[in-house]
């Protein structure tokens, strides 16, 4: 399974890509993060991980109980993680859990099963899709 090393002040942590279960966990706690990270999708991986020290000012709750989900620190040792290492953590489940190339592939396929739509015009009778 593919993963990576994170140095933090006392002891090295292991990030491995998530189980598909575990994936789902982390995608509930990534909706429940605040408005200003709606674009996570529209984001590549280098603008995903610009962003965090931005996330972490403004979420760091929710912020916190996702490194939980996605690592084997508890609670408490999430909490007590400095911004740099939170940002190295983060970063490195970004990496290792290729967010940017399963947004781009769910947003493409979401857009390839999308029905067509009828429009309509002001009265609300049927008009014909433009060519």
């Amino acid at each position: 399974m593919e993963s990576i090393k994170v140095k933090l002040d006392n002891r090295e942590l292991v990030v491995s890509k998530l189980p598909l279960k575990r994936y789902a966990d982390l995608l509930k706690k990534i909706n429940k993060l605040p408005t200003h990270i709606s674009k996570l999708d529209e984001m590549d991986e280098g603008a995903i991980i610009e962003a965090i020290p931005m996330l972490l000012s403004g979420a760091l709750p929710d912020i916190i109980s996702l490194v939980v989900v996605a690592t084997d620190l508890t609670q408490e040792d999430a909490e007590n993680l400095g911004a740099s290492e939170a940002v190295d953590v983060l970063e490195a489940i970004i990496k290792v859990n290729r967010f940017a190339d399963i947004f781009k592939k769910v947003k493409k396929g979401m857009a390839q099963t999308k029905p067509e739509t009828k429009l309509e015009n002001p009265t609300g009778e049927e008009a014909q899709k433009p060519i």
